[in-house]
């Protein structure tokens, strides 16, 4: 028994020791750049540049953000997100709005902002420490449907999995894979001998992420005087909600194009703003001429 137990203790050492490698919780002794305190072993993040934050200035930044600041951030970065945080807390907490949703992701289209996290809204407005990002600095956006299985009905087949959100923006560093919604379901179908599962986007998703992209224009300037081609490419595959210029094609810009204008004006009759407009026109024309037929 009793070299059942020291053995125990000692698997137990070396699993904390590999984590606190992982995290450096036993990186080094020191004191927390934000706060000045002594650092508790236990209870703080390592940076990528091995600065330490303490346990209660590191319960600031959200669980779902903690990987990527161990990976990515310095003490700079660190610095600019608890900087941006209290502007958000301060200045943009209150006059946020929630005036359309999906899944975790919350916009306020009137002022420009969205917020993404998990049950954020108990209420009407979002707790504090989950920072509100503004649609003018966002850098790049995605949606993502990863299907994980596969229902087949009656009536129609359909697969169902997890939507995630993918977006950087310029003004901090952030860069974040995050799932927003799950269970979504979408159309599919099987080829004859079942080795093969074509699918499409969720409806909802469409719908939704051309609202998003909308709102992105109205909020975001759009520069297409630059003289690099390469950025001119990526602004418009961003407008799009293409990955890359190999997977757009005429037919799929056209249908693009239409959810957008949808987007800004779902009433048939409406007239699109000439500048908005001109925008997705013009994003239109250069993929255009440099898609596949």
């Amino acid at each position: 028994m009793f070299w059942f137990i020291i053995f125990i203790v000692i698997i137990v050492a070396v699993m904390i020791n590999m984590s606190n490698n992982k995290t450096g919780a036993f990186a080094k002794d020191g004191n927390c750049i934000k706060c000045g305190k002594n650092v508790d072993k236990f209870d703080r993040l390592t940076l990528s540049d091995e600065s330490l934050v303490c346990g209660d200035c590191s319960r600031r930044v959200p669980k779902y953000y903690k990987e990527y600041a161990m990976n990515y951030w310095n003490a700079k970065d660190f610095d600019d997100y608890i900087k941006y945080l209290d502007y958000s807390n301060e200045k943009l907490l209150p006059i946020f709005e929630r005036t359309e949703s999906y899944g975790d992701l919350y916009i306020d289209e009137k002022n420009g902002l969205f917020i993404v996290g998990h049950g954020l809204f108990s209420s009407s407005k979002p707790e504090l420490d989950q920072p509100i990002f503004e649609f003018k600095d966002l850098k790049r956006v995605d949606f993502n449907f990863e299907p994980e299985k596969l229902k087949e009905g009656i009536f129609r087949t359909t697969v169902k999995g997890n939507v995630y959100l993918v977006y950087e923006m310029e003004n901090i560093n952030i860069g974040e894979s995050i799932a927003i919604m799950y269970d979504e379901s979408a159309r599919a179908e099987q080829n004859f001998f079942k080795t093969k599962i074509t699918y499409d986007l969720p409806e909802r998703l469409k719908d939704f992420e051309m609202k998003f992209i909308a709102i992105y224009l109205k909020f975001q300037p759009i520069n297409y005087e630059s003289n690099n081609e390469n950025d001119e490419i990526k602004e418009a595959l961003n407008i799009f909600m293409f990955d890359s210029i190999e997977e757009v094609t005429h037919d799929k810009l056209k249908d693009q194009r239409n959810r957008l204008i949808k987007a800004f004006h779902p009433d048939e009759n409406g007239e699109i703003d000439s500048k908005y407009a001109a925008k997705i026109n013009n994003a239109f024309k250069i993929l255009d001429e440099k898609c596949s037929s």
